[in-house]
C-alpha cells in the first residue's frame, strides 16, 4: 500500500471539490485574501487543450510584495479591475498535472512536473505567470493555450523526479539573477533599427575638416567640427567639438539602421551620410532631418519618426543642456542604447532612469569625443568581470546570497566581493555561510554594514576597498535612487553598474556626467528572465553544480501566507520563505526552529542547516492530510 508521499508523488488520491487560493482584489495586504485568509473556490474544470495542475511549492518573493502594494498601478497588471478580475500571485513555483485535457494526451501526463518561465508572450503582449496569468498560490489551477503554445512556444519546462519541490521553485530567482548578466550590449547600431542623432543645442551647425581613411586600409570617415550657437535652451559662449563619423563600412555586419534622425548637426554631416548609405540589407536607409529642437517637441519625433515604438540608439552630441538626457531618454524604445558624448571632461547631473533600466532594459553610456561610436566598440558583456572586483549593495536578502554563491561559483570568479547591507543581522548570516566557499575558492570576501559603522565611516572605508581604482562591477539590490547616486562614483573605468533592484519607471538617479563619459562607465539592468536562463540554472540544479535548496530559510503552509510575506518585505530572514501550499496549517517557521517544532524534519537538513530533499519528504509525510486536501 502506497503512504501518504507515495499518493501525493504519484497523484494518485482523489482531487478535492474545493481548493484554497490567495486572491488579490485591489491595493494592500488588507485587500488580500478574506479577513486575512486565503479563498476557498471550488476546483476549476479544464478543457481538451488544458491541463489542471498543482502548486507543489511556491518561493515567496519582494516582487510579490510590489505587486499586492501597488495593485492595479503595477506596470505588469495595470489598469485591471482586481474587484472583478483578481489576481493570484506564485510566480515562483513548482508545479504537478493532475488533469490531462483529452487533445493533450500524447503530450502531458497525470504526474508530470513542471516549472514554469513566468515571463510569457502570448501574441507579442507579457502575460506574466503570478501577475496577468493567475499563479502558484492556488492548491490547483489550470494551464491553457497561453501557456502551452506561447510565442516562444511551451513555456512550461519539464524537471526530472528526484529534483525536490522547493529547489525546483527556486530555479526561477536563480533565473533572474542568470538573466541579469545575460544582458545584450551591441557592438554597433541596431540593423534594420532607428537611429537619432542631436546636436548639442538649439542651432547647431557642422563644418567639414576633412574626408578621409583614419588608418591605412580603414573605410572613409568624416572629421568635422560641431559648433553649438547660443540657444533659448543654453545662453553661453559658442561651442566647438570635433567629433568623427562613420561610414556603413565602420559597422559590424549587418548593424546599419534603416532610419538616422538628424537634429542641430547641420548640412555637412547630412550630406556625409547621404553619400555612405549603400546597405547590404536589402533597405535603403532613410535620413531624415530636422531643424531646431525645443523641449515640447521630443514627443512630436518621438510619435512621428518611430509611431511611438521609439528609437534603438540616441546619440547626443555635446549637449548644452544635460536635462537633454532625460528628455531624449524618455524616446528610447525597450532595450535602446542612449550614448552621450561630451567635448571635454565636464561636470553637471545627469538624470539616469533607473526603471527604465531595470524594466525595460536601457542602457546609459558615454564617451569623450572624437570617436561617437567609442563605446560600442568596448567589452560587451555585463557579467562580472574576471579576476576583478565586484560590491553588491544591499547583500543581506535572499537574492544577495543568490548572487554572492554563483559569484564565487563561477569558472573566472572575482578576486574581491564587498557585500554590504544598511543593517547586520541578515549579513552576519551571510557571511558564517560564504568566508569558507571565499577562502578555497581564494576569493577575499569581506561583509560591511552600514548601520555598525556610521555612514561617512562607511563610505571611507568603501574607498579603501576600492584600492584607488573603484570596483568593477557595482550590483545593485536595493530599491533606493539615493544609494545608487552616490554608489556609481566607486565604479572603476569601464566598470558596470547593474541595477538589479526594481523601481518604478520614471525614477531617476542622477550622476554626474563626466563619470558617464571620461570614465565611461555603463548602467544595465534586467527584470524576469527567459526560458534559456531558467533551462540553463535547472540543468546546474540537476547537475548538482548549484543547490537553490540552500536558498530556502523558512518554510510556511497555506494559512501562513501573509505572515511569510510580512517576513519578506521586513527583510526578515538572509534567504527564501518557501510555501507548500498543500499544506493547509504549518506556521512561517525558520529553519532552525524546526529543531523544537519539528523535530524529525530538521534531523534531515544538510549539515544541520540547509533546506534538504529528505527533509522536504519528512514534512510532506508528517504534515500532508489528503483527506483535508479532498475537503
Amino acid at each position: 500500500m502506497e503512504d501518504i508521499l507515495e499518493q501525493y508523488q504519484a497523484s494518485s488520491y482523489p482531487l478535492p471539490d474545493r481548493l484554497l487560493a490567495w486572491l488579490l482584489f485591489g491595493a494592500g495586504l488588507d485587500s488580500f485574501g478574506r479577513d486575512g485568509r486565503p479563498v476557498t473556490l471550488p476546483l476549476p474544470s479544464y478543457g481538451p487543450d488544458e491541463l489542471l495542475v498543482r502548486s507543489d511549492a511556491v518561493g515567496l518573493c519582494y516582487s510579490d510584495i510590489k505587486l499586492i502594494t501597488q495593485g492595479n498601478t503595477h506596470p505588469r497588471i495595470q489598469g485591471r479591475d482586481l474587484a472583478v478580475d483578481p489576481v493570484i500571485p506564485g510566480h515562483e513555483v513548482s508545479l504537478t498535472v493532475v488533469g490531462v485535457g483529452e487533445n493533450l494526451r500524447g503530450s502531458f501526463k497525470v504526474g508530470d512536473r513542471f516549472i514554469v518561465q513566468a515571463d510569457i508572450y502570448y501574441k507579442g503582449v507579457n502575460l506574466a505567470y503570478g501577475y496577468a496569468l493567475r499563479g502558484g498560490l492556488a492548491q490547483y489551477g489550470v494551464v491553457g493555450e497561453k501557456i502551452l503554445h506561447g510565442d516562444e512556444g511551451c513555456y512550461l519546462l519539464p524537471i526530472h523526479s528526484h529534483i525536490g519541490y522547493a529547489e525546483a521553485a527556486l530555479t526561477e530567482p536563480w533565473a533572474c539573477v542568470e538573466a541579469s548578466y545575460g544582458v545584450s550590449l551591441r557592438s554597433g547600431l541596431k540593423a534594420g533599427g532607428l537611429t537619432w542623432i542631436l546636436g548639442g543645442g538649439n542651432q547647431t551647425g557642422s563644418q567639414m575638416v576633412k574626408e578621409s581613411p583614419m588608418r591605412r586600409g580603414a573605410p572613409r570617415c568624416m572629421k568635422i567640427v560641431l559648433f553649438s550657437r547660443e540657444s533659448p535652451m543654453h545662453r553661453g559662449a559658442p561651442r566647438r567639438m570635433k567629433i568623427m563619423l562613420f561610414s556603413r563600412e565602420d559597422l559590424p555586419e549587418g548593424s546599419w539602421p534603416k532610419k538616422i534622425v538628424l537634429t542641430n548637426v547641420g548640412a555637412p554631416v547630412a550630406n556625409f551620410w547621404k553619400r555612405h548609405i549603400q546597405s547590404p540589407q536589402g533597405w535603403e536607409t532613410q535620413i531624415i532631418e530636422t531643424g531646431g529642437l525645443e523641449r515640447n517637441q521630443f514627443e512630436k519625433i518621438f510619435v512621428q519618426e518611430t509611431e511611438g515604438r521609439g528609437f534603438d540608439d540616441i546619440i547626443l552630441l555635446d549637449p548644452h543642456d544635460l536635462q537633454i538626457v532625460e528628455e531624449a531618454a524618455r524616446s528610447l524604445a525597450r532595450h535602446g542604447i542612449l550614448n552621450l558624448i561630451l567635448s571635454k571632461p565636464r561636470h553637471g547631473k545627469v538624470g539616469i532612469d533607473v526603471g527604465r533600466v531595470h524594466y525595460d532594459g536601457i542602457i546609459y553610456r558615454g564617451s569623450v569625443g572624437p570617436d561617437i561610436l567609442a563605446c560600442y566598440k568596448e567589452e560587451q558583456t555585463s557579467e562580472l568581470k574576471g579576476k576583478g572586483t565586484v560590491w553588491f549593495v544591499g547583500a543581506g536578502g535572499p537574492m544577495g546570497q543568490i548572487q554572492i554563491q554563483r559569484a564565487l561559483q563561477l569558472e573566472k570568479s572575482p578576486r574581491k566581493i564587498v557585500a554590504t547591507n544598511f543593517r547586520s543581522p541578515r549579513l552576519k548570516s551571510l557571511e558564517g555561510r560564504f568566508k569558507k566557499m571565499a577562502r578555497e575558492r581564494g576569493v577575499e570576501i569581506v561583509f560591511l554594514t552600514q548601520q555598525d559603522m556610521g555612514e561617512e565611516q562607511f563610505y571611507q572605508r568603501m574607498e579603501e576597498e576600492a584600492e584607488g581604482r573603484g570596483f568593477d562591477d557595482i550590483v545593485i539590490l536595493c530599491s533606493v535612487p539615493q544609494v545608487m547616486e552616490r554608489t556609481t562614483s566607486y565604479l572603476a573605468k569601464g566598470g558596470t553598474m547593474n541595477i538589479f533592484a526594481g523601481v518604478p519607471k520614471g525614477t531617476l538617479a542622477y550622476i554626474d556626467a563626466d563619470l558617464l563619459c571620461s570614465r565611461r562607465i555603463k548602467f544595465v539592468g534586467s527584470s524576469g528572465s527567459l526560458i534559456t536562463h531558467l533551462e540553463g540554472v535547472l540543468r546546474k540544479t540537476e547537475k548538482g553544480t548549484i543547490s537553490p535548496n540552500s536558498s530556502v530559510a523558512a518554510i510556511a503552509g497555506m494559512d501562513s501566507v501573509i505572515d511569510g510575506l510580512k517576513a519578506v518585505k521586513e527583510g526578515r530572514f538572509p534567504g527564501k520563505v518557501v510555501v507548500f501550499p498543500q499544506i493547509k496549517e504549518l506556521e512561517l517557521t525558520p529553519l532552525p526552529e524546526l529543531k523544537e517544532k519539528l523535530p524529525r524534519v530538521y534531523e534531515k537538513l544538510e549539515e544541520g542547516q540547509m533546506w534538504s530533499r529528505e527533509a522536504e519528504e519528512e514534512l510532506l509525510r508528517q504534515k500532508l492530510h489528503l483527506s483535508e486536501v479532498k475537503g
